[in-house]
């Protein structure tokens, strides 16, 4: 067999497996192969058994939070940036090093406050019927926003 055949049976070869694997995935878990680990937005949906109406007025909440938090962390990058561009004058690190890091740790706060506040609205949405889910959820709300999430133990 000539290396030209073979390379054109291996092909085909490697063309219908990933076709079959597509295959697989589309007519598994319903179509969505990432159903399994959506993120937080679904789960927290889940969890408080939001109606629709509920899942728009959440969806707007979390553009504002993301929009907030996003603005926040531009702020540290700058005053991050500008702290470490006094390294290029050592004789100014120690004088303006601990202002600076304040400042960090200012909007840092801040965004813990953002953070809290999001889920103060995200439990003002609630019905009285869901207030119970809120609670149990508060419990989990560091697991799910954690950079690296354990695996939901359902």
């Amino acid at each position: 067999m000539s290396k030209l055949t073979f390379l054109k049976i291996f092909s085909i070869t490697m063309l219908l497996l990933n076709i079959v694997l597509i295959g697989m995935m589309l007519r598994s878990e319903k179509g969505n192969f990432r159903q399994k680990n959506k993120g937080p937005r679904d789960e927290i949906i889940k969890k408080l058994h939001l109606d629709n109406e509920q899942v728009v007025a959440y969806d707007k909440l979390i553009v504002d939070h993301r929009t907030k938090i996003e603005d926040a962390q531009q702020q540290i990058k700058k005053l991050k940036n500008r702290l470490y561009e006094q390294l290029k004058n050592d004789s100014m690190i120690d004088r303006n090093a601990d202002s600076m890091i304040s400042e960090i740790n200012q909007v840092q706060k801040n965004i813990e406050y953002i953070h809290l506040h999001h889920f103060q609205d995200i439990g003002r949405l609630c019905k009285p019927s869901q207030k119970e889910y809120f609670g149990g959820l508060t419990a989990e709300i560091a697991r799910l926003f954690s950079p690296h999430r354990p695996p939901n133990k359902q």
